[in-house]
């Protein structure tokens, strides 16, 4: 994480974590602030690859789950890294800027990604680097976030996955209400900050997966890399996997699970009234005649402002009728929640 910039919203209240910006000092007020309000948060907790070199595109397109040649200046793209299993080890935005591709994806497995990848280079012209103390992030929701971001840049991106390039930073719109990431160099993200901050609510890390959640958008972290193929994260049903690009770790097993497979497990929705924040990978499991069942685990879990949490978790279809707790908290019952598309 880029010392300078947390030293930056330090100074305007930030409680810096080991993970980046922890809150501003009231986070319930700034969970309430996420779910009605509009608002800033520091991104630190995502961490940037640049991949660049002549063989870039081609590179990617023969490593990644979505078609690679549908990312261009002006459209950024969910996307995510297969084992030969077809088992995501991330699930990551790709875009590009000054000409060259970046990956977003939870820090935590960045130096993972950069090293697997590295594996298949070989003779390639491709270059990978750990970008996230260059390119800063941050992300901006809400109601009037657009006409915010429409007094500082001639043009801002008008519907989900398209993206801008202005003012040296790179702006993209993601699923949500009014929802941009916004990447740039220290200097111009902490203009872009002080400019928001007489408008926007600034408010700590859980904000952007807790958007996330809300949207049905899983993230991988180290705890679940390798646990789901992409169908069972509902990739399929928000554009991030593609049936028709070719050859790519893990594609046999992917397209078959698609074409000739039975899914038996899907991503939904929960949310409980516990106070106990599940980690990622949390069993999850199902009552019936008396007796306990495996039924899944979490994706990520993350506290509402009114009390208890909103998770993802990969369940088992055939137990989303049946009580469901966590393995480790019996009695936590979860209850199913509305995602934003059907998985039908």
């Amino acid at each position: 994480m880029n010392k300078q910039w947390l030293e930056f919203l330090r100074l305007r209240g930030a409680n810096i974590s080991d993970s980046g910006v922890a809150d501003f000092g009231d986070p319930v007020s700034e969970r309430k602030a996420v779910m009605h309000g509009s608002i800033m948060t520091d991104l630190s907790h995502l961490g940037l690859i640049r991949i660049s070199g002549d063989d870039a595109a081609n590179f990617l397109q023969n490593q990644l789950s979505n078609d690679v040649r549908r990312v261009d200046a002006g459209h950024s793209q969910l996307n995510s890294y297969c084992s030969p299993k077809g088992r995501m080890l991330t699930v990551f935005r790709l875009f590009m800027m000054n000409g060259d591709y970046y990956l977003r994806a939870p820090a935590g497995l960045i130096d993972a990604i950069i090293k697997r990848l590295g594996i298949f280079v070989l003779m390639s012209k491709v270059k990978l680097e750990d970008a996230s103390d260059e390119l800063l992030r941050m992300g901006v929701a809400g109601p009037g976030t657009s006409a915010l971001l429409a007094e500082h840049f001639k043009d801002i991106p008008t519907d989900t996955a398209s993206a801008v390039e202005a003012c040296g930073a790179k702006v993209l719109q993601v699923p949500g209400n009014e929802r941009f990431e916004i990447y740039a160099p220290p200097v111009t993200l902490q203009s872009l900050w002080e400019r928001f901050e007489t408008t926007l609510a600034p408010v700590g890390i859980d904000a952007w997966p807790l958007l996330d959640i809300l949207n049905g958008i899983p993230n991988v972290y180290p705890e679940t890399s390798e646990h789901f193929i992409p169908q069972m994260a509902n990739l399929q049903l928000i554009d991030g996997v593609s049936f028709k690009k070719g050859c790519y770790p893990g594609q046999e097993v992917v397209a078959r699970m698609q074409y000739l497979g039975k899914l038996k497990r899907s991503m939904y929705r929960v949310q409980s009234s516990g106070n106990y924040i599940p980690q990622p990978g949390t069993e999850v499991v199902s009552n019936s005649d008396g007796k306990t069942h495996e039924a899944g685990e979490i994706v990520d879990a993350r506290a509402l402002p009114d009390g208890g949490y909103t998770a993802l978790a990969v369940l088992q279809t055939a137990s989303i009728d049946q009580t469901l707790e966590l393995k480790d908290q019996p009695g936590s019952a979860l209850q199913l929640a509305d995602l934003p598309y059907s998985l039908s």
